[in-house]
């Protein structure tokens, strides 16, 4: 997939897939990902999007170590 921010040779990214570390919380982690579909939907219209693997932490373990 090619994604073009621009008009000159260098604007041109090839994205074959992105790895996200999730948010804090689910919501926060839907969000970024909605938000980065968007972006390739608004650039390259269609059915675009992205091919992502996301990882989330477990807030709980985070928030409370011992656990």
């Amino acid at each position: 997939m090619v994604v073009t921010f621009g008009t000159s040779s260098l604007s041109r990214i090839w994205v074959r897939r992105i790895g996200m570390i999730g948010g804090m919380s689910w919501e926060s982690s839907a969000i970024y990902y909605w938000m980065i579909d968007e972006l390739i939907r608004a650039r390259m219209g269609g059915h675009h999007s992205t091919e992502t693997v996301m990882y989330s932490v477990e807030f709980a373990c985070v928030r409370h170590p011992h656990f």
